[in-house]
């Protein structure tokens, strides 16, 4: 304990003593994400709302995600920037209690939800009749209703024994101690990733051997239901923004477990803030890859901005929200 408290004592110091222009730096590059993540998870919310034929199994969970990322930013950014500028934590003992819970609950409920992507994909790619019953509109809805609830469960074991969040001044945000953080990334983070990891590969490997059809209809084991290009075109969408996710949050779980093997906040400023900056990262992460990669949410977005989009016609829309 008294360890942990010098490393803090460190961590704190180090933050308190930075140069005006570190200051203006990391704050900058924060606020530059912040500034895409809201505007951006608040645009995919409303593409999905205005495009009825997006409102599938896919629509859903891309709807869960954003809505997860949009929380995060708006709980999570305000005290870490403050924290950011003025060097310390402005927000007072009830926020800290309030964010260091709201933090694992989100990333939990994020990474679950990827892997219902995975699973969604799986199904839609390999077992599309299967598909059909298992990821309905409503059933999908009820499996997303479960994750939340399964990840609101992250942090009660914690605060039913009394635990209590500390600031982390080298992550600008409050945090649970090593003995929990252990038992939290082996039932909530790991199980996930490899479930993730699992679906995702049949999938990539189902989209090799299909790589010469996807121009044309893909017969399943019944003539009545066909896949298009179309479904393979928002598979490899959904497929780059895991493989985007991973990239963020997997410096972020090196240097979560690095701490627990070592015992303590023992890394150096520059660590943790790679950490803090990879994890507001990954919120701008939807917006992104669906603008650059979803024909449909690039017209929504511009059109939803104001920007007239050219040659662009309603029947190539219209094929596009079949995604």
């Amino acid at each position: 304990m008294n360890e942990s408290l010098s490393e803090q004592g460190r961590l704190q110091h180090l933050l308190s003593s930075r140069s005006t222009s570190s200051i203006v730096l990391e704050s900058s590059i924060a606020l530059l994400i912040f500034l895409v993540a809201v505007p951006g998870n608040t645009l995919v919310l409303l593409v999905v709302y205005k495009t009825p034929r997006l409102r599938n199994a896919a629509g859903i969970l891309i709807t869960s995600l954003a809505i997860s990322d949009l929380s995060l930013m708006l709980l999570l950014f305000p005290p870490a920037f403050s924290a950011m500028i003025t060097g310390r934590w402005l927000g007072g003992f009830y926020l800290c209690q309030i964010s260091g819970y709201a933090v694992p609950f989100l990333c939990s409920g994020s990474l679950q939800t990827m892997a219902l992507m995975a699973l969604d994909r799986h199904f839609r790619i390999a077992h599309p009749i299967k598909h059909r019953t298992i990821f309905s509109v409503k059933r999908t809805k009820l499996m997303v209703v479960l994750v939340w609830l399964v990840a609101s469960t992250v942090q009660l074991p914690y605060v039913a024994n009394g635990g209590v969040y500390t600031f982390h001044p080298g992550k600008f945000f409050c945090f649970v101690d090593f003995s929990f953080l252990a038992k939290l990334g082996i039932v909530y983070l790991v199980v996930p990733s490899l479930v993730i990891q699992h679906f995702y590969m049949k999938v990539f490997l189902a989209l090799r051997a299909n790589k010469k059809r996807v121009k044309t209809l893909q017969r399943q084991s019944r003539d009545a239901f066909r896949m298009t290009a179309q479904e393979v075109k928002l598979t490899r969408t959904l497929l780059v923004t895991v493989i985007a996710y991973a990239i963020c949050w997997t410096p972020v779980m090196i240097i979560d477990f690095v701490e627990m093997a070592r015992g303590g906040w023992v890394l150096s400023r520059g660590a943790y803030m790679m950490y803090s900056t990879c994890g507001l990262a990954s919120a701008c992460i939807n917006p992104l890859v669906y603008g650059f990669m979803n024909r449909v949410f690039r017209a929504e977005y511009m059109r939803l901005l104001g920007i007239r989009t050219l040659n662009i016609s309603n029947s190539s829309v219209a094929s596009v929200e079949q995604q």
